[in-house]
């Protein structure tokens, strides 16, 4: 959703969002081939007391959702919601949405958007994709985090992107002469 920052891990995809809300997005690695239902409450949430689970359909594959309330490594009252698809062999997916209760149903539409936004790539769309690259850039007189920033198909804090992958300092800037990476969309 609009405001959500996406975090990208080896296991998982993450999004913050504004007011502690956050949706983790994963691949539960062991596959299931019984009832979503089932999957939810017996594999993947077996020891929490999820409420109002159902059966959905994401993209013509079966899925399962359902709710719990509990509370945050902070102490707050938050909840979550599970949502589970089987993909291609027995495969699944995973969406947490995880929020306080009240921000839960400011986002629930979007959230429900979120859930229902995932479906597989067409050929052509799979064949079109070009993943980003690094260059290596020799920084120039003048140049700044920021004025190279502008060059990388980040969105947010892409300054700070790239400060991470060269190794300086919040705030720090590079000297002409540094050598650099540089992350540019594909090709």
């Amino acid at each position: 959703p609009e405001g959500f920052y996406l975090l990208n891990f080896p296991n998982q995809v993450a999004a913050t969002g504004p007011d502690d809300a956050a949706i983790i997005f994963s691949n539960d690695g062991q596959g299931w081939q019984g009832d979503m239902r089932s999957y939810l409450t017996r594999k993947w949430a077996a020891k929490v007391n999820l409420q109002n689970v159902e059966a959905i359909s994401i993209d013509g594959r079966p899925a399962a959702t359902g709710w719990t309330r509990g509370q945050s490594s902070g102490g707050g009252t938050v909840d979550l919601r599970l949502v589970a698809v089987r993909w291609r062999d027995g495969q699944i997916y995973r969406f947490q949405f995880v929020a306080p209760p009240q921000v839960m149903q400011r986002y629930e539409r979007q959230f429900r958007e979120t859930t229902y936004s995932l479906r597989a790539l067409s050929r052509s769309e799979a064949a079109a994709l070009e993943p980003n690259r690094i260059r290596i850039h020799t920084v120039q007189r003048g140049e700044t985090f920021e004025s190279l920033a502008r060059r990388t198909p980040f969105e947010k804090l892409a300054a700070e992107h790239l400060r991470v992958l060269n190794g300086y300092a919040p705030g720090q800037q590079p000297s002409p002469g540094d050598r650099i990476k540089l992350v540019v969309e594909g090709g």
